[in-house]
């Protein structure tokens, strides 16, 4: 440790729903620490397209030296390629090396994509084989923190897009995210005529479509309540509308759901849109942690139209601030694509 490391003595291990984490271990000193220094927390859940579900904290004694040495291993296992983490390198004191290795079959190629926020940071060492792909960097010198600049805390950003015999296995593109997305929600989801004509929503005032589908944002603003269900699998996928409508509660992706399903009871086209309200990253390619938020979409005369069914003050045509101009997925099951909201 230097000096200035010594007061950082907080560390972090992020756990998602759709992962597992064991063997957490910190030493200090050549010495194994006891579980009282390894802390589990659940925390509040938030209105989130991806949600972490809890987190380990790491605390090492307050009596760091420089000089000392600590460190702590976590091993994670994943219960969907798609989930494979982007790869922060982190701005914290001066970084020695940092090695990133994957093994992996013959059939499987590693492709990656990087972003570097201010400078790009050269290889130490590329190293690909028909069984291991490995990226090392180093040393790099630390970054004193600007004010107000988003990506304070890291060097670079890694993501990896894997393909078996040729074939994308995790999805990196539009495309490929709508595709695996699809296969687990129903992204063109459809109500009973029966159903949407008794819920009472009064069109005698609407002149065109966009009258139309204010009348249709204002009902699944004000009478689905928010209740975000922070359990496997609804932390990534919606309810159907059908479920909603019954208990009448969801969160983002339920009420964007529902918008898209009743907008589609009255021949008007609306599409789920994931959205985040963080610094975008910079990456050409697809992540879902890229998304905290999802919204709707629609082509008005070939013109993106953007309403969130969630936002309690804002209506039809009005977003909040922190979304305006971020880059958004249109989960269009003609042309999925990235635009700018």
């Amino acid at each position: 440790l230097t000096e200035r490391s010594t007061s950082f003595n907080e560390f972090y291990v992020f756990k998602s729903d759709w992962e597992k984490i064991g063997k957490i271990k910190a030493v200090f000193r050549g010495k194994k620490l006891d579980k009282k220094h390894i802390t589990e927390i659940d925390p509040a859940y938030q209105d989130e397209f991806y949600s972490q579900s809890k987190y380990y904290e790491v605390i090492f004694p307050d009596d760091l030296q420089p000089g000392d040495t600590i460190s702590f291993t976590f091993r994670k296992n994943y219960k969907n390629i798609a989930f494979l983490p982007l790869i922060q390198i982190p701005n914290v004191n001066a970084l020695e090396e940092f090695d990133v290795t994957i093994k992996h079959p013959r059939q499987m190629t590693v492709d990656f994509e990087i972003f570097f926020p201010r400078e790009e940071i050269p290889f130490l060492k590329k190293e690909v084989t028909d069984r291991k792909t490995r990226i090392l960097f180093g040393p790099v010198e630390h970054f004193e923190s600007v004010p107000f600049y988003a990506h304070n805390d890291i060097h670079g950003v890694i993501l990896f897009r894997l393909s078996w015999d040729g074939q994308p296995i995790n999805p990196g593109t539009a495309l490929d995210f709508y595709n695996w997305y699809d296969s687990l929600a129903e992204l063109e989801p459809v109500l009973p005529d029966s159903l949407v004509d008794g819920l009472g929503l009064c069109f005698d005032n609407s002149r065109d479509v966009d009258d139309t589908l204010a009348v249709i944002n204002d009902f699944v603003r004000k009478s689905i309540r928010y209740i975000a269900e922070a359990n496997h699998p609804h932390t990534w996928l919606p309810h159907g509308p059908l479920a909603v409508l019954a208990k009448r509660y969801g969160d983002c992706k339920d009420r964007a759901s529902l918008v898209s399903a009743l907008a589609r009871r009255y021949g008007l086209e609306v599409n789920m849109a994931l959205v985040t309200a963080m610094p975008w990253a910079g990456l050409e390619g697809i992540h879902p942690s890229m998304f905290n938020h999802v919204v709707c979409y629609h082509a008005r005369d070939g013109e993106p139209v953007f309403f969130d069914p969630t936002a309690t003050y804002y209506g039809f045509g009005d977003l909040p601030e922190e979304l305006v101009e971020q880059r958004t997925l249109i989960l269009d099951p003609q042309s999925p694509r990235m635009i700018d909201m």
